[in-house]
């Protein structure tokens, strides 16, 4: 395969993803996406003929064991090194969306300019969980819909972390509804993860993208909004939670199973819960961070775009 050097690419390994696969698609390749890898692990739910259909998709198949494979890591850093070298490489999961101050007018090409004018080669982001305003279970998305349509909500104020760490590093409503009150002996999720590199052979990721090392993260930050919980939540947690294959013997689908199972009516939205409006928001809030120098990249090309007090 020949693919131009300026071409940005979106790497990931999916199971069973067809509810998510045509928004997760669309949403990057209007962001700027120009070719997906994507390693199919065992779909049973129609994912593989969907992505087989899709142009601008290279699909790659594996039985084999998820756990085995470092959680997909061996897979899809053995697809960057193949592929990505020189390239700037976004990897993510189906239920996550890339955002990052005023990516509404920003494409990926030009942000990657930015980046590499600043000398950096990635960008760092928090995971951002976002939910509905009803039960998990009764939050109903069709295929090919954008994911807010049906999860528009976040937490804005139950993180944290260092004030040297660049995001926001655990908390959310997942550490709130799920292990708050609960004797777990493990922490809630971790929030940092770093998808968009600029790759060179060699690299790798040595934990999710949660953990890469050897790069020059740029002091903008982004967001990974996160769609896990739509209703099809918590027939998959059951599912995880037996098959054993995530991270630690899936104990954190344990932990979602066990929660889900005490309480099935079980939502995530509270009274302080926010609704999801734009990039910018994110930075009023402090949850990203916009230096003044993309303020002033921004706004060469776009305009005045709003001032964060």
């Amino acid at each position: 395969m020949t693919l131009d050097a300026c071409e940005i690419l979106a790497f990931a390994c999916i199971r069973d993803e067809v509810l998510r696969l045509p928004w997760f698609l669309e949403y990057h390749r209007r962001a700027g996406v120009n070719h997906f890898f994507v390693v199919d692990n065992g779909s049973r739910d129609g994912s593989t003929d969907y992505l087989l259909a899709q142009d601008d998709v290279s699909l790659f198949f594996t039985k084999g064991s998820y756990a085995d494979s470092e959680c997909g890591l061996l897979w899809v850093n053995e697809l960057l090194d193949r592929f990505a070298d020189g390239h700037w490489s976004l990897t993510l999961d189906a239920d996550e969306l890339l955002v990052y101050p005023a990516c509404e007018l920003v494409a990926l090409r030009p942000l990657t300019m930015y980046l590499e004018s600043v000398g950096a080669d990635a960008l760092i982001t928090m995971l951002l969980d976002m939910y509905s305003d009803r039960p998990i279970r009764s939050t109903s998305y069709a295929a090919g819909r954008p994911f807010l349509e049906a999860c528009p909500f976040f937490d804005s104020d139950s993180y944290s972390g260092l004030p040297s760490d660049p995001v926001p590093v655990r908390g959310g409503p997942r550490e709130r509804a799920f292990w708050r009150d609960h004797d777990w002996d493990y922490p809630s999720p971790f929030l940092v993860k770093t998808p968009l590199v600029k790759w060179r052979r060699g690299r790798v990721y040595e934990a999710s993208t949660h953990q890469i090392s050897d790069i020059k993260p740029a002091e903008l930050s982004g967001a990974l909004l996160h769609f896990k919980f739509f209703g099809d939540f918590p027939a998959r947690a059951v599912l995880e939670s037996e098959r054993k294959e995530h991270f630690a013997g899936a104990r954190q689908y344990v932990t979602y199973s066990h929660v889900l199972g005490g309480n099935p009516d079980l939502t995530l939205f509270h009274d302080r819960s926010v609704r999801y409006l734009e990039s910018l928001q994110l930075v009023h809030l402090g949850l990203l961070r916009m230096p003044e120098h993309y303020r002033t990249y921004v706004e060469s090309s776009h305009g005045p775009i709003g001032r964060i007090d």
